[in-house]
């Protein structure tokens, strides 16, 4: 689903950068000038989809994502290469699930995208003006579910850490922070149905275009996906 897929480089291209990353950072010597312009090359290209919608304002949220595969740095657990982002005021957190393929890529480093189904933590959708928003998009032959959470006014001390990463940013007083929340993988509630028919979990059918926010229990695609309801972790293409 995108309103606005925009993306500076092809696969190709974008594979090609990897390599030369990759290639750059095993010299005992590199050029720390070189390596830092085409870390910047692929932040710069990364596709920035529309990938969900604020329940609050109706603000469309775009946000980067490496869409071409789980290989990406975008997507590097313990040192994401990722740029800042332009995020609405109600912006809480952005957690997310990808139902792994067949076939997977073999990153050197460690990858995880969260549960293979969406889910939403009960913890935060419980509080008073907290709202949830899943939606569908593809990564490379995988199915990935971007959950992102609003709130207004923003709640003191609750947060998720963000997609594929083992921490989360907190802006304060504009500087922006990192912080971490332990992932305790029960507490998470992969029954969707109550929270859709409450209205604290909205949704966006696959392939919307214009990222319309669905509110029904019917019709909703999301709801009793397959896939492993625990946290993958996976390395040169092993889960």
């Amino acid at each position: 689903m995108s309103a606005s897929t925009l993306t500076g480089f092809t696969k190709e291209e974008r594979d090609q950068l990897l390599a030369e990353i990759a290639t750059l950072e095993r010299l005992p010597n590199q050029e720390g000038d070189q390596l830092i312009g085409l870390l910047r090359r692929y932040t710069e290209g990364l596709p920035r989809p529309t990938l969900s919608r604020c329940p609050i304002t109706n603000a469309e949220v775009v946000h980067s994502i490496d869409t071409f595969g789980l290989d990406g740095l975008w997507w590097h657990y313990e040192s994401a290469l990722r740029p800042e982002e332009s995020l609405p005021p109600t912006y809480l957190a952005l957690t997310g699930a990808v139902h792994l393929a067949k076939d997977l890529e073999k990153a050197t480093f460690l990858v995880v995208p969260g549960p293979e189904a969406p889910f939403v933590v009960p913890r935060m959708l419980v509080k008073e003006g907290v709202f949830a928003v899943v939606s569908h998009i593809k990564i490379g032959a995988h199915d990935g579910y971007p959950i992102f959470y609003f709130a207004d006014p923003i709640p003191t001390g609750l947060r998720f850490n963000t997609w594929g990463r083992p921490m989360y940013h907190l802006d304060d007083n504009g500087d922006r922070l990192w912080n971490k929340a332990p992932e305790d993988e029960q507490e998470l509630d992969f029954d969707l149905a109550p929270w859709i028919e409450q209205g604290k979990l909205l949704w966006i059918e696959p392939g919307d275009r214009e990222a319309v926010l669905q509110k029904s229990v019917k019709g909703c695609p999301f709801i009793d996906l397959p896939g492993r309801r625990t946290f993958t972790w996976m390395q040169y293409g092993v889960v």
